[in-house]
């Protein structure tokens, strides 16, 4: 199981084109990643969500953001 390291959460808190590095990155959890992202900015959870195929985190999300 892939986890995200602080320098990654790091790159993407600090705004460095964090879309780009979510769609390209291949080794985090997407699950881990979008829950840690539903708290601070849904959008970046929902990239995540998306890219890892979570489907049923990814309807919660957005359900949310209605």
């Amino acid at each position: 199981m892939y986890t995200i390291p602080w320098v990654k959460k790091i790159i993407i808190d600090i705004n460095n084109n964090p879309e780009h590095f979510l769609n390209t990155e291949l080794y985090y959890d997407s699950r881990v990643v979008g829950e840690y992202y539903e708290s601070l900015t849904s959008h970046l959870a929902v990239v995540a969500y998306h890219r890892g195929m979570c489907d049923d985190e990814l309807i919660i999300v957005t359900e949310l953001l209605d």
